[in-house]
């Protein structure tokens, strides 16, 4: 290692930075060196050796060289001028390169010698093509995700280089090593670093797989430029993240173990919901005790399957009935109608009593049969209050189904008699909700 510091380094020998740099760009002492940093520091503050070794390599000093000692040199070197060479006199280099900066003789350590007499003339290597790097145009990584994550789910994230004026750039291809590092949170990273052939078109892409439920920071970093994700947070599902309508709901009753999802970690929130799966929900959901099944009557369902139980619950509580033959349609899609007149109805509330003065919706009629279930759920505030439709005979998804029950059982932890977004169910209340059977 030949380093020659000039008189700008603040410490003798300089080292372009200290471990806390290296430790606040997130890089060890190691991948610091490799990603070059400090180095506009040290470009500063160095002088390039080669130059040192070029200005003195002909010269001879009051001590003897030994033979041995090359009179001529192989290293490629900047063109020098050089005066005539002439008996007792003074040969003068006066060099100027931008190899590292720009170095002038002022900024080269003197020389013991004050009369250098060649033994023989100077050999001069012609100038060699030197290759002049492009600026390096970064100004700012971008960095794209999506805004939740699933544990065990891997997550892609995309960085993106882009100029001072926010443009990508296309041709981006670092000099140094992108290196990467989890934040906060617990996650395991594909990869610890991006290099140039991982970037494309100015992105480049990796991914990490979230350990633990715990919000997630991820920074990428070249030793000059870094940016910091914002914290991402735990979404129990792939397909239900933080803008979801439904996110609130879905995560709610996933932690009271209401809904379980599918096992490939999705919710599908656009599903439509079948009679027997709509009673299911709502078993749970309101934390009803459910009948021990022998037999269902009904021909077209099975004693043995998992809705056994809650078609048996539905029959003995009138929360579902059959229909004519003796059938019951277990995989038949419910209504919006039918879920909320079977919810008003396991829930104990007098929906086939509640007075409807007014058409509710446009599209439900006063003398409908489900009038009184839909005007009681819409005043109570479980339902869609702001429009003028409610598309009684539409199948209901997953989604909304999740966002109806969790409006009702909100309210009947809370003992309030009217759902409103502005109500806080503290952990203890859900407990004592869900501690007994309502």
């Amino acid at each position: 290692h030949f380093q020659i510091d000039n008189d700008q380094a603040p410490w003798h020998p300089y080292w372009p930075y200290t471990s806390k740099e290296a430790s606040d760009a997130g890089l060890n002492f190691w991948d610091a060196v490799n990603a070059g940093l400090g180095k506009d520091k040290a470009l500063a503050t160095t002088i390039n050796p080669l130059i040192y070794v070029q200005k003195y390599k002909n010269s001879q000093s009051s001590t003897t060289v030994p033979d041995a000692a090359p009179k001529t040199s192989n290293i490629v070197t900047p063109t020098p001028t050089v005066s005539a060479p002439s008996t007792n006199t003074t040969t003068t280099v006066s060099t100027t390169t931008n190899v590292s900066g720009t170095t002038t003789e002022d900024q080269l350590p003197p020389s013991n010698d004050t009369d250098v007499t060649p033994a023989s003339p100077v050999n001069v290597v012609s100038q060699p093509t030197v290759t002049v790097k492009p600026v390096d145009k970064l100004a700012e990584f971008q960095l794209k995700y999506d805004n939740s994550f699933t544990v065990g789910s891997p997550s892609v994230f995309l960085v993106i280089a882009l100029d001072d004026s926010g443009n990508v750039i296309n041709d981006y291809k670092p000099e140094q090593d992108i290196y990467l590092k989890i934040e906060n949170g617990s996650a395991t990273l594909e990869k610890s670093y991006l290099s140039a052939s991982d970037f494309v078109n100015g992105s480049a892409r990796f991914t990490l797989t979230p350990t633990a439920g715990f919000g997630i920071r991820v920074s990428v970093s070249n030793g000059k430029v870094t940016k910091t994700s914002d914290i991402i947070q735990e979404s129990l599902f792939k397909d239900i993240g933080l803008n979801n309508e439904n996110y609130v709901a879905v995560n709610f009753l996933k932690n009271n173990d209401v809904v379980r999802g599918y096992a490939d970690g999705t919710f599908k929130p656009e599903n439509p919901v079948s009679r027997v799966e709509a009673l299911k929900f709502i078993y749970e959901g309101l934390n009803k005790e459910l009948k021990t099944v022998n037999i269902l009557e009904f021909r077209d369902t099975d004693s043995k399957a998992w809705y056994a139980r809650y078609i048996a619950s539905a029959q003995r509580d009138g929360v579902a009935k059959g229909y004519d033959g003796n059938i019951f349609r277990p995989a038949a899609t419910v209504t919006r109608a039918e879920f909320i007149k079977m919810l008003v109805e396991a829930a104990g509330l007098d929906g086939a009593g509640y007075p409807v003065d007014v058409k509710p919706y446009d599209d439900v009629e006063k003398g409908a049969w489900y009038a009184s279930y839909v005007t009681l759920a819409k005043d109570k505030n479980f339902i869609d209050s702001s429009s003028n439709f409610i598309k009684p005979n539409a199948e209901l998804t997953r989604g909304e189904v999740a966002q109806i029950l969790y409006r009702i059982i909100v309210m009947r932890a809370s003992g309030k008699i009217k759902y409103d977004r502005s109500l806080a169910v503290n952990n203890d209340l859900i407990s004592n909700y869900y501690s007994t059977y309502q």
